[in-house]
Parts: C-alpha cells; structure tokens; sequence
C-alpha cells in the first residue's frame, strides 16, 4: 500500500482477495491505532486552536456544531472513514469511464484513508520527538499520498488523473464539512428554536 497502492487495490478488487486485509477491518485498524495514539501523546491540532480562541469569542463552544467539530478533531482516523463516504461520489464521477462503482471506489478510498491515517501519526510522533509543528507536514504528505494512489489506481501516466484526484479530495472534504455544520446548526436551532420577542 505504501510503494504501488492503486495497482494493490486492482489486485484486491480483480484478483486476490486474501492478500490484503479486508478494506474496512484494515481503516478501523489504523484509526485505533492512531486514537491510541493520540490518546496517549495528544497533539495541539488546528481545532484545539480554535476552540480557545475563536469559539470563545463567537460564543459557540456549547454548541452541537462545535461538538461534531471537536468529535472529528478528536477522532480523527474515525473522521477519515465518514471522509471517505464524502470523497467516493466526487472520484466516481470525475472517473465514471473506468466502471468502477461507488463500492469499489469506496475500497480504495478506505485503503487510502488507512494509510493517510498512519502517515499523519507518524508526523506527530516527530512532532512528540522534536518540539516542532510536524503534524501539518502529514496532512499536507497525506494528501500528496491520496492524490498520488488515487491517480495510481486509474492510471498514473495520465496528468489529469492527479487533477480530477486532488479535486474529487476537496470537494468531499468541503461536502462532509459543510454537512457536519448543517446538521450542527439544525439540531442547535431544533433544542434552541428561535421566538418571537
């Protein structure tokens, strides 16, 4: 997954099912992994930046908004796998001529995602160990990485691969986060509804 992931994933999908660990077993154990992790060696990521100042100053800290905020900044390997869900729609669309259904495409973004996942662990255990902001390194080779396996996957000599790649990325991570702020700002405006003076 690490040296020919788009090529790992064909095989999985076309040919041989028992070399790979099962997509979803293979994401939740890296997410563990990593909430483990930071469980135990917590990072100062941008959420918790956040959460001191803007929050306080917008007045939005007790509210499900900012909880579904704080929950992906906390369960970030477990954010990854709703991520994915996102994601998947954007590179069927941009790679509808290929054939692969939602499905499929769902299994490369889970084995992505995955590795994704531990590169970003990584980059903070370097972060623990040196004192420096580390962990902005990983998001930004995490996504080098997504871009990279994605485009590897539906053939990585074409240069529009890594376009419509990196493009399907941030429309999905856009949807998810624009998703998790609607329903925040339903269910507040739900318990909290607005009256009449």
């Amino acid at each position: 997954m690490f040296s020919r992931p788009g090529a790992s994933v064909q095989e999985y999908l076309h040919e041989n099912r028992s070399r790979l660990t099962k997509p979803i077993s293979f994401v939740i154990f890296c997410s563990l992994l990593y909430s483990l992790f930071s469980h135990y060696f917590p990072i100062e990521g941008f959420f918790n930046q956040f959460e001191r100042g803007y929050a306080e100053a917008l007045g939005i800290e007790k509210t499900t908004l900012f909880n579904l905020f704080q929950w992906t900044e906390n369960n970030y390997g477990f954010a990854n796998i709703l991520l994915s869900m996102f994601v998947a729609p954007w590179v069927r669309l941009f790679f509808r001529k290929s054939g692969y259904n939602y499905f499929e495409v769902l299994v490369l973004l889970l084995y992505v995602m995955g590795i994704y996942t531990l590169i970003y662990a990584a980059f903070n255990l370097l972060e623990i160990l040196s004192g420096y902001a580390f962990h902005y390194w990983g998001v930004l080779i995490g996504l080098i990485y997504f871009v990279w396996a994605v485009a590897q996957f539906y053939g990585k000599s074409k240069k529009r691969n890594y376009i419509k790649a990196a493009l399907a990325y941030f429309l999905g991570f856009f949807l998810f986060y624009f998703s998790i702020s609607v329903l925040g700002a339903f269910i507040d405006l739900a318990n909290n509804p607005v009256t009449k003076a």
